[in-house]
């Protein structure tokens, strides 16, 4: 791979060794090693020890999205190169917002944003955008136990008035 040429979304993904993500897109480890701690956080349900913080990269291709999810940890999602991304959020009282993650200042996107924990979530790249190549941090560290796939028939019962957005975004 010649690394002094632009690289396209498959060449960023050999390059990071990425692998697919169950949301969708496609992920690899950034930094996994922090110390261990035991979280404390009022509205935060964390069972046992947890990573002080974890990062990964993560990749989405114009076309396919990040299936809504939502985490018990606050998720500051960095962008990094590459197309814009909106991040559509539904709060826990069914408020939908979204933001822009990218390049586009005049547009109001910005290059951090962070997601807050118990907000259910998805992203999508901009249409045109091609790829947008992204790192999300986590704090406390990822779990398993702290992350929740969104079923869509329940999280459609949940918040009736966002019934097409749901249906968009699920698996």
């Amino acid at each position: 791979m010649k690394m002094d040429s632009p690289l396209d979304a498959a060449g960023w993904i050999e390059y990071l060794k990425m692998s697919p993500h169950p949301e969708g897109g496609s992920f690899s480890a950034g930094f996994q090693d922090a110390p261990l701690f035991l979280p404390r956080f009022p509205d935060q349900h964390h069972e046992g020890q947890r990573r002080l913080y974890s990062s990964i990269y993560y990749l989405l291709k114009e076309g396919d999205f990040s299936a809504f999810h939502r985490l018990e940890t606050d998720e500051m999602w960095h962008h990094y190169l590459g197309g814009v991304l909106k991040i559509h959020m539904i709060d826990p009282s069914g408020t939908y917002t979204f933001r822009l993650l990218g390049n586009a200042p005049g547009r109001g996107a910005v290059f951090q944003f962070l997601v807050p924990h118990h907000v259910w979530f998805a992203v999508e790249p901009e249409t045109g955008s091609g790829f947008a190549l992204c790192g999300c941090t986590l704090s406390p560290g990822y779990h398993d136990d702290d992350f929740e796939m969104a079923d869509r028939g329940k999280l459609s019962l949940q918040f009736s008035q966002h019934k097409e957005l749901i249906n968009r975004f699920t698996r």
